[in-house]
């Protein structure tokens, strides 16, 4: 670059003893000239180059129960009862997850309900879960919290105000708790059980 402006300079420099002729050729050599240090300043020129990293993450979802059965005892009818021992539900997977409750299989011989069966039902119940740091009164879950009818999934959310939406952080846990409100009447007064499935899912 530099040689390329010296020799500019020089020709411009002896312009006054030039003939019409040379002048001509003088000025095309210039335009050639500056041509070059056009091309040359590119040639220079900054370029970049952008790259893009990718990853997956390998996420498994995983919730351990600290026990698998609860006994409410023997309960009269048309009444409500509440645990009083909780059932903890850890999150032991790698990522965080999002926790939802369902009666997978109704007490037997009963079908569970939204509405309250001590108002008017043989053969229905009510459960609710929660979560709460202490033992839930009771009538003291939201509603919310009512698990409503066989296979109905819903999130598992603070006890008192419904809230939380099930989403466990990588080591949380819950203390989770039920509320049985019992038929007005049965038709089969043998002890029964049911089960209540808890699913996490990978938040995304």
């Amino acid at each position: 670059m530099d040689y390329l402006k010296k020799a500019v300079g020089m020709m411009l420099k002896s312009v006054s003893s030039m003939t019409k002729g040379e002048m001509k050729m003088k000025k095309m050599i210039i335009g050639l000239v500056a041509i070059m240090m056009l091309v040359a300043g590119n040639v220079f020129a900054a370029a970049t180059e952008v790259v893009t990293l990718s990853v997956t993450p390998e996420t498994a979802a995983s919730i351990l129960a600290t026990a698998d059965t609860y006994n409410f005892g023997t309960v009269n009818l048309a009444i409500s009862t509440n645990s009083y021992v909780a059932i903890v539900l850890s999150n032991d997977g790698d990522c965080g997850v999002t926790v939802q409750a369902e009666i997978s299989s109704d007490f037997t011989g009963w079908d569970a309900q939204a509405a309250d069966p001590s108002a008017a039902g043989t053969d229905v119940y009510s459960l609710y879960v929660g979560t709460a740091a202490a033992e839930v009164a009771l009538e003291g879950f939201n509603a919310l919290c009512n698990l409503e009818t066989l296979s109905n999934k819903i999130n598992v959310c603070n006890a008192s105000d419904g809230k939380g939406g099930g989403t466990m952080l990588v080591t949380d846990t819950y203390n989770v708790w039920f509320q049985l409100d019992m038929p007005l009447n049965t038709s089969n007064s043998a002890a029964k059980s049911c089960n209540v499935t808890f699913t996490a899912t990978a938040a995304n």
